[in-house]
């Protein structure tokens, strides 16, 4: 897992003068690019996106109004027009391959056409409400929207890259995309995009009415408002699907009227980056306190040698424990004032403090390998034959018993790796569970017992001077 910054040796604050999102080079990152954020961006490249994004759709609905039947070539027109190619290596996305696959393929294409005909057909023909497909179309989620618009203004985004790249001196090669040369960075031997912040926010998908709250921040007010249109109690919003919702815009006017509205209105809420939900702030705090320790002892990184794979990652984790338990890295990372933060801090904190040695000591750090079981938080390795596993839980979750016994062995058969080559580590951030954390104290020393186990490590996060459990 390689950060741009660390991968083009760029401060992050220099990428952050530049609105670009500072992601990961080979590993996808749960934001979106919403295109009802495009209105009045201020970036050079994208301050007529808004008008173009609109223009696609504009001529689009002109092509659906000629279709006299389904398969005729206006038909056959407007569905080739709904199909997208998804835009590799832009960070963004739900773990896609990088492989540049159609990111709206035949059938969902086919189904937004037929939507468009319907609308079409009910004198709703206005191109704004295809900014919130997610809403209503089936299929259609944050992430196929963002797909969708980076497809329609990757010019903006190829040309938004290459001045980036020429502003910090990145090193580039010549490629030529639409028949358009541009000067781009690349990775693994494929051309790089970046994304600004303030076009993105976060990564959920709507797969029914009550959830499109989780999509766009504006919902809690539209909501509201179509909710109090069409007659729908609170408790029943749930039960509302995209297609019904879909009747709803087609059959009322005031519905599709007030969502026509809302776009033009609403003031759209980018990726917050003060609440951090995907810690970015957080990352760079870590690498940033790590680097400094390491500076102010006048040594490096991987300065002690080691002569197999398996010391070298038990020093590493070692390290992690005694930045939390000793460094008190986290009384501030791994808190929102008094409450203890989720498991998926703990993972970005722990990826963070990882990450700097798995680079200085050529080992890879995998995230969310899904081999069969699940997904494994973290794999480390070192060519075929050398890897850990490492599965991580707070204290306070239920199922900590299961994950020991049950998750992490599967993922280790998967794997096909000794017990022994495990690690299942159990931060502590309150006192909750101590019940079940002494009875998975005694399965571990019975495995023990019993030969091969697999590692038990319990840190202790809270905030107060504590030492690691070391089993």
């Amino acid at each position: 897992m390689i950060r741009y910054s660390e991968y083009f040796n760029v401060s992050s604050e220099d990428l952050k003068k530049r609105d670009v999102i500072n992601v990961f080079v080979d590993e996808d990152t749960s934001l979106h690019v919403d295109p009802t954020l495009l209105d009045g961006s201020m970036i050079p490249e994208f301050k007529n996106a808004h008008q173009q994004f609109l223009n696609f759709f504009t001529d689009f609905l002109c092509v659906v109004r000629q279709i006299k039947y389904p398969g005729d070539r206006f038909y056959k027109e407007a569905v080739r027009r709904m199909k997208f190619k998804e835009i590799s290596f832009n960070g963004l996305g739900y773990g896609k391959s990088n492989k540049g696959g159609n990111a709206v393929g035949g059938k969902l294409s086919t189904a937004i056409v037929h939507t468009a005909i319907d609308l079409i057909n009910a004198g709703k023909d206005n191109p704004r409400i295809f900014l919130l497909m997610p809403f209503f179309e089936e299929g259609v989620g944050a992430d196929r929207i963002s797909d969708m618009t980076i497809f329609i203004l990757r010019e903006s985004f190829y040309m938004y890259t290459a001045r980036v790249a020429k502003e910090l001196n990145l090193e580039t090669k010549s490629v030529v995309l639409d028949q358009k040369e541009y000067e781009l960075p690349y990775f693994d031997n494929e051309p790089i995009m970046f994304i600004p912040m303030t076009l993105a926010t976060d990564l959920p998908t709507a797969s029914c009415y009550g959830d499109v709250d989780e999509v766009c921040e504006y919902n809690s007010v539209l909501r509201a408002k179509v909710s109090e249109i069409i007659g729908i109690e609170a408790q029943d919003q749930k039960n509302i699907t995209k297609s019904k919702l879909k009747d709803y815009i087609v059959s009322n006017s005031d519905v599709y009227e007030e969502l026509i509205t809302t776009v033009d209105g609403y003031s759209f809420l980018s990726y917050d980056e003060a609440k951090d939900r995907l810690n970015f702030e957080l990352i760079d705090k870590v690498l940033s306190f790590i680097a400094n320790k390491y500076h102010e002892k006048g040594s490096v990184i991987g300065g002690v040698e080691f002569d197999n794979f398996y010391t070298c990652v038990e020093y590493m984790i070692d390290e992690c424990i005694t930045l939390i338990e000793e460094n008190r890295i986290g009384d501030t990372l791994l808190y929102d004032g008094d409450k203890f933060k989720n498991e998926k801090t703990v993972q970005a904190l722990l990826t963070a403090c990882l990450s700097p040695y798995c680079k200085s000591y050529d080992i890879s750090l995998d995230r969310e390998v899904n081999n069969g079981p699940g997904a494994l938080d973290f794999k480390l390795s070192q060519g075929e034959v050398h890897k850990v596993c490492i599965e991580i839980k707070l204290a306070s979750n239920p199922n900590l018993l299961h994950g020991y016994t049950e998750q992490l062995s599967a993922y280790n058969r998967a794997e096909n790796l000794e017990p022994n080559n495990s690690y299942y580590i159990v931060v502590k951030g309150d006192d909750r569970n101590q019940k079940m954390l002494t009875e998975l104290e005694f399965v571990y020393q019975q495995a023990l017992q019993n030969g091969n186990a697999p590692k038990l490590l319990i840190i202790d996060a809270r905030k107060k001077p504590s030492a690691s459990k070391r089993k």
